[in-house]
């Protein structure tokens, strides 16, 4: 996620305290992390807050929540997507296909917010490429919430929010079933997680700590 004001994109700076790795943890249904991105503007006014919570249910959905928080409405809020090809798009539906594969991102939230694609090219790019954007400039926070599947193995998803939280309820092609929430004002979120014959895959709170990813295992 970008912040753009009336003198362009807000930039990060080199040498000001690091970015913060404020939960991570490894499942054998899913990996989740969380990153206080905030820091590293070194107090930059435009920029309040800049948080991302990833998910990966395995073996290959990414659920990405952006938490971005300017101080004023004057200073938008862009998730961007690079891509090597440029894709097509649907409404919400975003569709990159790459010879045989294919990733979809569906974005959750905000709702009503257009897609907008820059294609590169010439002798600055020679390798091509394109860069989906969705700017939003509505009050001074953005709740970005998408859900990115590979080679269609989500056929279904849907909004799926209480109160103080923003969510998705994912349903993949072998059956099994996602319902997935953050929080809108804190940190953290929620996942139920079960098979096509509604066994518990796992239910309850996201990780709130880092836990050392494993090792490569020694041949």
């Amino acid at each position: 996620v970008r912040f753009v004001d009336g003198n362009g994109v807000v930039t990060m700076v080199e040498g000001a305290p690091q970015s913060e790795m404020v939960a991570l943890g490894d499942h054998p249904q899913f990996t989740y992390a969380l990153a206080n991105v905030t820091p590293i503007y070194n107090a930059k006014e435009q920029v309040v807050k800049s948080e991302r919570e990833f998910l990966f249910l395995k073996p290959g959905t990414l659920v990405v929540f952006d938490r971005a928080q300017a101080n004023s409405a004057g200073v938008s809020r862009v998730f961007g997507l690079n891509m090597p090809v440029t894709p097509t798009i649907n409404g919400n539906l975003l569709s990159v296909m790459n010879g045989t594969n294919r990733a979809d991102v569906i974005r959750i939230a905000p709702s009503g917010v257009p897609w907008v694609i820059t294609t590169y090219g010439g002798s600055d790019f020679p390798l091509g490429g394109a860069r989906a954007d969705a700017s939003h400039s509505v009050g001074t926070e953005s709740l970005f919430l998408h859900v990115i599947s590979t080679n269609q193995d989500v056929p279904s998803v849907a909004a799926d929010n209480l109160t103080g939280m923003t969510g998705v309820s994912i349903t993949f092609t072998d059956g099994r079933r996602a319902i997935v929430r953050f929080a809108n004002a804190g940190r953290g979120g929620t996942l139920d997680f079960r098979t096509a014959a509604n066994g518990i895959l796992f239910s309850g709170d996201l990780p709130t700590t880092v836990t050392a990813p494993p090792l490569l295992a020694a041949p």
